[in-house]
């Protein structure tokens, strides 16, 4: 009997039935799809996680060259390593003396 000849001989609520039946299925199976530990949702989740950790690993890139020229430069250069022992550690020359000048209303 071919399959179009059995659809004509099915009942209304024979097909009431399968029609119920696929849509429980294409429900289960887009509930699945989008759920389950390898669904959708979850591979958006993953992607958006993605992306912080790569700006997050860029940022952190440019702060290590940032700090590698500031090693160089401590390394390197006697006036900038001068400049960097006057401001951060308030060093002298032998012979200065340092006058701190206050504006007004500065205790």
């Amino acid at each position: 009997m071919a399959i179009s000849t059995r659809l004509r001989q099915v009942n209304r609520g024979e097909w009431r039935r399968y029609k119920l039946i696929i849509f429980l299925t294409c429900c289960l199976t887009a509930a699945w799809l989008l759920f389950s530990s390898h669904g959708a949702l979850r591979y958006y989740n993953l992607r958006k996680q993605i992306n912080i950790v790569k700006k997050e690993n860029q940022r952190l890139k440019e702060e290590n060259a940032n700090i590698r020229l500031e090693l160089d430069r401590l390394k390197n250069d006697p006036a900038y390593l001068e400049e960097v022992a006057r401001k951060k550690f308030g060093l002298i020359k032998k012979n200065e003396i340092i006058f701190e000048l206050n504006g007004p209303g500065h205790k």
